[in-house]
């Protein structure tokens, strides 16, 4: 891999700095791409994009090219995703990892999140790595 690397995703549960990262490398020139974007409020009566069709979505943006870095609690899922469609290939250079919130998780939901984000890290690390997949942490 080159010391600069195209293709980067950040995951981490909640509150554990993802999007103050992936704004750095904005700077630096890439496309940031958050999967929480693709989460829409819920209106009265109305319901919010499922968990399933996000990271669906999620996962056809590791085939594009270019200079990107994607974002979110839903990256983890899209990867796993992602792996299970593509019997070859990398669907990123590197992947980083933050696991510690910067702020004491508040709510049942976040830290709910943290854990299934975990999980589903722990099922797909061995394959991103034997892949040649670049792990690190922030």
């Amino acid at each position: 891999m080159s010391p600069d690397p195209d293709r980067i995703v950040i995951v981490g549960g909640p509150k554990v700095g993802k999007s103050t990262l992936a704004a750095k490398f904005a700077l630096e020139g890439y496309e940031i791409k958050a999967t929480d974007d693709l989460v829409k409020p819920r209106e009265p009566g109305g319901h919010s994009i499922e968990w399933s069709q996000l990271s669906d979505e999620v996962a056809t943006w590791y085939s594009r090219p270019g200079r990107w870095v994607v974002e979110g609690v839903a990256a983890p899922r899209a990867l796993r995703k992602w792996l299970r469609s593509h019997s070859t290939g990398t669907p990123c250079d590197l992947l980083l990892i933050g696991s510690h919130p910067r702020e004491k998780l508040k709510k049942r939901g976040q830290i709910t999140m943290t854990a299934a984000v975990k999980l589903v890290l722990s099922e797909i690390l061995p394959e991103l790595r034997a892949r040649g997949v670049t792990v690190g942490s922030f």
